[in-house]
């Protein structure tokens, strides 16, 4: 089974699980093999920095530091190992405050953004109607774009808040981890998985039940990081990607190797754009001191509002059932 926002983890006993403000036990990670080849050969991309945790698994948070980052010697592949358990990371993410996906500054830059997405997966699938999933679905606002576009929309999401925020807007939204049961077979016509591949620790087994749910000819659009971008060129060992959400890390041909080995088929890659305003972009894209301070500036400039549209270092990929 995987987990969609969270890592997927062999069950284990719930003992140094990561506490509220307290550095990690490391006798608690768990060294994990390539999620691609399954090799467990690999060199040290990254050295491991943790940070405070008490907030780390929030929406748009940045702030918890990473696990060591890896790469494998025998394909290439980039991923996090070792890591902490499904209990522990679900505990995180059962305290997380999901309430900046809610803010009035997040709504409006999320919602352009999920219709972009939304618009990419029917233009390059042909498909314009019938049933849709969001995966890692949270406060709804791929759903509102979907049903927007003439689809009718439903989700999952593992956070209790968020699920329930999406609920109360009218939505059908399981809380609970994706898994092959939690949907009929050949069920949807589209699925999206924005954000979410990175976050589980077996992302081929997420788009084998991707694949068992969308109906013959059906399509998914999956977009996550591209530390092959000019921004994380740029940002080096900072790239803001490189968090401790994150378990498996992607460059376009990764991506399109882990589709095609899920059994899908790879029909377009895209180069992502996202929109955001400046205040969302300073809150939720820097860390402090300066976070702090660009915000303050934004708001006394009353440049806060201000959108800017930009490939901000992510990848996508529409791919169709066979």
């Amino acid at each position: 089974m995987v987990a969609p926002e969270h890592p997927n983890a062999p069950s284990s006993p719930d003992h140094g699980a990561p506490t509220s403000g307290a550095m990690p036990d490391r006798a608690a990670l768990r060294d994990i093999p390539c999620p691609l080849c399954k090799s467990s050969r690999a060199r040290t991309k990254i050295k491991e920095r943790f940070g405070d945790l008490d907030r780390a698994f929030d929406y748009f948070s940045e702030d918890g530091g990473h696990y060591r980052i890896n790469e494998c010697l025998e394909c290439g592949f980039v991923y996090s190992s070792p890591v902490f358990s499904e209990e522990a990371v679900q505990k995180l993410y059962d305290a997380a405050d999901a309430s900046a996906c809610t803010s009035s500054m997040s709504d409006r830059a999320i919602l352009v953004n999920m219709l972009r997405y939304v618009r990419r997966l029917m233009r390059h699938s042909g498909i314009s109607s019938g049933r849709l999933l969001d995966i890692g679905c949270g406060c709804g606002h791929l759903l509102r774009a979907a049903q927007r576009l003439g689809l009718r929309a439903e989700g999952i999401d593992p956070s209790l808040d968020a699920s329930r925020a999406a609920a109360a807007q009218g939505f059908s939204v399981t809380h609970g981890n994706y898994a092959a049961d939690s949907f009929p077979e050949n069920h949807f016509d589209l699925i999206t998985v924005i954000h979410v591949i990175d976050h589980v620790m077996d992302p081929l087994e997420l788009l084998r039940d991707v694949r068992r749910h969308l109906r013959p000819g059906g399509a998914v659009l999956v977009a996550t990081h591209n530390i092959e971008s000019l921004l994380a060129k740029l940002s080096g060992d900072a790239f803001l990607a490189y968090n401790i959400q994150h378990i498996t890390y992607y460059t376009p041909a990764t991506l399109d190797r882990m589709i095609a080995a899920s059994g899908l088929k790879p029909v377009k890659r895209l180069r992502s754009l996202s929109t955001y305003s400046l205040a969302h972009l300073a809150q939720n894209g820097l860390r402090d001191p300066w976070r702090s301070r660009v915000s303050g500036l934004l708001s006394r400039c009353g440049l806060g509002n201000a959108q800017l549209t930009f490939p901000f270092g992510n990848i996508e990929a529409v791919a169709v059932k066979k």
